[in-house]
């Protein structure tokens, strides 16, 4: 399984972070934010976004 995950530096959105690394059929997590997480991972790839709106239509990254 794959996650996209928006909202990894936030409180809540780091604890769903955490946990999901720890989860065997997950493989994958893109951290989508403004700011790195700071977290080392071979799970997590993070997508730093300056502007949300600004997010185009068939982005490779999404």
């Amino acid at each position: 399984m794959r996650i996209i995950l928006t909202g990894a530096t936030g409180y809540v959105g780091e604890g769903t972070l955490l946990e999901l690394l720890k989860v065997d059929a997950v493989e994958k997590v893109l951290s989508v934010s403004r700011k790195t997480t700071g977290i080392k991972h071979e799970k997590l790839e993070e997508y730093l976004v300056p502007d949300f709106m600004a997010l185009e239509k068939g982005d490779e990254h999404l």
